[in-house]
């Protein structure tokens, strides 16, 4: 049964609806002028082009909703850039050559009167459902994603976001908004980049024609670069940015330039060029997916696919495929286009989370005709007033007060909704009375260096974890602060991010100290940072810490899942994060992390367990060479990680925390190779789970401290409150 899941904790930094591809949001059209003649106007109406819109639509809608086979369908999305492209060139190059100039101001107030009406509606009524459906933890984020997208920044605020390794909670209902960003952020600058080329034109006396397309060339071709180059370095980045897109709006403003040519193409040639065009944009539909890096130069078959189709359209435009895309049916569908993408997204996430987490693809189905409906209405109630106006056509002013306040609209209700959760958080403690981990009386025995199979235990009878790890109401941090309660190193850049492979100074603890302890591995491993900071403040240690997003200690090229290729950039940091601790010759290196790596042979990936036992060599390797530094080095156990989210838990159960508890044997477990490395490398191994797992049984809350921040990450409140049961193993490792 095909399912759209909002469950995952990992959805919203990656874009991705669970049990489905990846969330791609596209599109933003517009609607052309008075007819006129196919060869010499871009801005006549176009069936074609109408039923074009209608066919990358649906794709969109239908890959959103997980209903039928389209893993492409994301490439819709381009499909609307090209004919975005063509549409206001054209509009604006027929302006420029009847009355030799663009009225700026004209144009704006059209964008306006045509688009921002529907936004503001479709935003409100986002920020209004958010308050009762939208967990508490995720509605302040809902917020903030409404005011990027009222302010058409939205592009942006979800690229910074979907690099964020530590991104999590649902997708917004308002994801889709970046691709209206892109087409907002074009209609900007457009006819100031057209009239700039036009008058460089005429100062020198040259045709139009040619000094367009040169223009449209310097903005393309560096697009087109800096695309493949940023989809390999960074492809979430590279889908959102506008800077990797411009090229494919201009590659159809290009097309205008071209219709003279177009026009004298014969007509078997033309016809050939539209099923060569609509092969291409199927092909991508049926065999791209989102396993494959994109844009870059794949976006190259639909974008050019495109234009092929609308060139075909322009020569024959009662014929071949052309005639097809004319139909009826499509024409009424692409004419709702700009409504549906609207309302379809927000529909489908908010009735997955009504759901309580999955839409089978039945209920997806109801759920894309109902938006198809709604837009229906949309368009006949709001759009189609606004964008006939006669008053609002005389006074250009008008439409850009509209325009105004409708971005004011969406703004203050995003506004609101931050405020609104800010009061919802729910009870909370005293941190100062908030023992966490100290709760459960765990304290790890001291342990010899070179016995690796000492293990965590409690020095004197535990509580029963029914007793201390579930209390009653109130917790720190309060469940709306929580995703937000990172490590130093998170906030302060010595945390590496994906691109990163410089190793910065970051010496916490006390910088001054005689000795030195080294805290090196991934995320996981700077979860533990608090807990050995606080340890090393308090015995005057010096602590260095070298840790970065996904990538392992062990000395072995990992593949990366964002970037969807080998992460040549850890190996890198890793190489020189090893030079840095052989300079520092430290007394202690502690490390832990993720053992679930897959391990690259050659170009492709190994699968899991070839990957467990080449990571498990590795790092056998990794410590050995660390132990003949003469360092002392502590392998711990990584933290459990939970198959839901614990966050989200909480937020639906305030005032009894103790339902989000897991039993830990329900809990996924990543291959356990860190006790044979110890054992291998002469390392010390310790099993942190009690501190985690009490009694074999997972809370989310300990001693009044949120334990995780997400499914898989440890607070940095609850890892503070760890730094006693480092103490002795510390302690132990260098006496």
């Amino acid at each position: 049964m095909t399912t759209v899941d909002l469950r995952d904790p990992s959805s919203r930094a990656s874009g991705r609806v669970a049990g489905g591809p990846p969330v791609r949001r596209h599109l933003a059209r517009e609607r052309h002028a008075a007819p006129a003649r196919f060869e010499q106007s871009p801005a006549s109406f176009r069936p074609d082009i109408e039923g074009l819109r209608a066919v990358a639509i649906v794709v969109v809608v239908l890959f959103h909703a997980g209903v039928g086979a389209l893993p492409g369908g994301f490439v819709g999305v381009d499909v609307f850039f090209v004919l975005s492209g063509f549409l206001i060139t054209g509009l604006l190059v027929r302006e420029m050559r009847t009355t030799g100039t663009v009225s700026v101001v004209g144009f704006y107030a059209r964008r306006a009167k045509r688009l921002l009406p529907a936004t503001a509606v479709v935003l409100l009524v986002v920020a209004l459902l958010s308050t009762v459906i939208v967990s508490v933890v995720d509605r302040a984020d809902v917020g903030r994603d409404v005011v990027a997208s009222a302010l058409y920044v939205a592009n942006w605020h979800f690229g910074l976001d979907a690099v964020d390794y530590f991104a999590s909670g649902m997708p917004s209902p308002v994801l889709h908004f970046w691709s209206l960003a892109v087409e907002e952020q074009f209609y900007l600058v457009w006819p100031w980049l057209l009239l700039l080329v036009t008058r460089a034109a005429r100062r020198t006396g040259r045709s139009l024609t040619p000094s367009l397309l040169v223009g449209l060339t310097l903005v393309a071709v560096p697009s087109l670069w800096w695309s493949v180059v940023q989809t390999e370095a960074s492809p979430s980045w590279a889908y959102f940015s506008t800077f990797t897109r411009a090229w494919e709006l201009a590659i159809g403003g290009a097309l205008v330039m071209l219709l003279p040519a177009i026009a004298r193409l014969p007509r078997a040639a033309a016809a050939l060029l539209g099923w060569g065009g609509a092969l291409a944009i199927g092909w991508a539909v049926l065999t791209y997916s989102d396993t494959m890096p994109f844009p870059g130069s794949a976006a190259l078959v639909p974008v050019l696919g495109t234009a092929a189709l609308v060139a075909a359209g322009t020569r024959l435009p009662d014929a071949g495929c052309s005639r097809l895309l004319s139909h009826r049916a499509l024409v009424r569908v692409g004419g709702v286009s700009y409504s549906w993408y609207l309302w379809h997204w927000p529909l489908l996430v908010f009735a997955a989370i009504l759901a309580g987490g999955g839409l089978a693809w039945w209920q997806a189905t109801v759920v894309v005709v109902a938006s198809y409906a709604v837009a229906v209405v949309t368009r006949r109630v709001v759009e189609e007033p606004f964008h006939h106006s006669r008053a609002l056509s005389r006074h250009p002013e008008r439409a850009l007060r509209l325009g105004a306040a409708c971005t004011a609209i969406g703004v203050v209700a995003g506004l609101v909704l931050i405020a609104a959760t800010l009061a919802s958080s729910g009870p909370t403690n005293d941190p100062a009375s908030a023992p966490g981990a100290a709760a459960l009386d765990v304290v790890a025995p001291a342990a010899d260096a070179g016995e690796p199979d000492v293990a965590a235990s409690p020095s004197a009878p535990r509580p029963a974890a029914s007793s201390v790890a579930e209390p009653g109401p109130g917790f720190v941090p309060t469940v709306t602060k929580v995703r937000d309660d990172l490590p130093l190193t998170d906030r302060d850049g010595c945390h590496q991010r994906y691109p990163d492979t410089a190793v910065p100074e970051c010496v916490y603890g006390d910088p001054k100290g005689s000795q030195t302890v080294v805290l090196f591995g991934d995320s996981h491993a700077t979860a533990w940072f608090p807990a050995v900071d606080a340890w090393a403040r308090d015995t005057g240690w010096r602590l260095v810490s070298l840790t970065k997003h996904a990538c392992p200690a062990a000395g072995a090229r990992v593949w990366s899942a964002l970037l969807q290729r080998s992460y040549r950039e850890c190996s890198t940091w890793r190489t020189a994060a090893l030079a840095r601790i052989a300079r520092e010759k430290p007394d202690v290196v502690i490390t832990v992390g993720r053992t679930d790596y897959l391990v690259m042979k050659g170009s492709t990936p190994q699968g899991a367990s070839e990957s467990a036992a080449a990571l498990s060599a590795a790092a056998v390797r990794t410590y050995t060479s660390l132990r003949a530094l003469g360092s002392a080095v502590l392998v711990l156990r990584d933290n459990p990680m939970l198959d839901t989210d614990p966050v989200e838990c909480l937020a639906r159960n305030l005032d009894t925390p103790a339902a989000c508890t897991r039993p830990l044997d329900s809990i996924a477990v990543e291959p356990q190779i860190e006790s044979s490395t110890a054992r291998q490398s002469g390392a010390t191994y310790v099993d942190t789970r009690p501190v985690f797992c009490p009694d074999e049984r997972c809370p989310v809350v300990i001693g009044g401290v949120v334990v995780y921040r997400d499914n898989q990450h440890v607070s940095a409140t609850y890892a503070r409150t760890l730094a006693p049961f480092l103490a002795p193993l510390l302690a132990a490792l260098v006496r």
